[in-house]
């Protein structure tokens, strides 16, 4: 009897224990506990490079060490990621710090790739996905940004318009966007647009330095 009745006691203790638990978490934080449905939940990734150099990387305030870094069963939401460019010399202090906000969600891959040059200048892209659930079959959406205005827009070798621009109706697959303007060099970009998703993309375009050895000296002789 006191066997039973103890028996009878764990058994409400564990239901008691398992309903707190059901009640204060979604149905979503309770399948990623399953090994079943881990990787369903838990497959969200965040790749950090640098071109040309490397970066201190901070997360959302906390230090990650240097690039290349990428992060994986990432959590649903914002972060902010700050780089700063590792210098060999204390006298190299025209490298200024760079922080980007990228939103992060589930079944997605999210890239930082890049360069950071002296003061504010910037080369390279950003891209994340983000829900867009008006989407047809077959069928994602994508917004192209940059740091310049009027950069002209390739799709896969093919002029679709020029920044900022927001394309509907995009059929799933892999493409290569470039992002080209006159007195900058060109970027290029390899994405996979996805049905259900937005793919925000942010090109941000280096301005190509003026050779003054090459130009013509101004006649002075007169």
């Amino acid at each position: 009897m006191k066997k039973n009745l103890v028996l009878i006691i764990i058994s409400f203790v564990i239901v008691v224990l398992l309903s707190i638990f059901v009640f204060s978490q979604s149905t979503e934080e309770i399948l990623s506990k399953f090994p079943i449905f881990k990787d369903l939940y838990q497959n969200t990734s965040l790749t950090i490079t640098s071109i040309n150099g490397i970066a201190e990387i901070s997360i959302n305030g906390t230090s990650y060490g240097e690039t290349p870094l990428t992060l994986q069963e990432l959590k649903e939401g914002q972060y902010e990621v700050t780089l700063k460019r590792t210098t060999t010399s204390e006298k190299e202090t025209f490298y200024k710090e760079h922080s980007f906000a990228v939103d992060l969600y589930q079944n997605t891959e999210s890239v930082i790739n890049i360069e950071i040059g002296p003061d504010d200048s910037l080369a390279g892209y950003i891209i994340y996905y983000t829900p867009s659930p008006n989407t047809s079959a077959n069928e994602g959406f994508m917004t192209i940004t940059s740091n310049q205005i009027d950069a002209t827009i390739l799709i896969d070798d093919e002029t679709m318009g020029r920044t900022p621009l927001d394309l509907a109706k995009v059929t799933e697959g892999e493409y290569k966007i470039k992002l080209s303007k006159k007195g900058y060099e060109t970027v290029e970009i390899p994405i996979i647009i996805r049905q259900g998703f937005n793919l925000n993309i942010n090109a941000q375009l280096l301005a190509i330095p003026t050779n003054l050895s090459k130009q013509t000296a101004p006649d002075v002789s007169e």
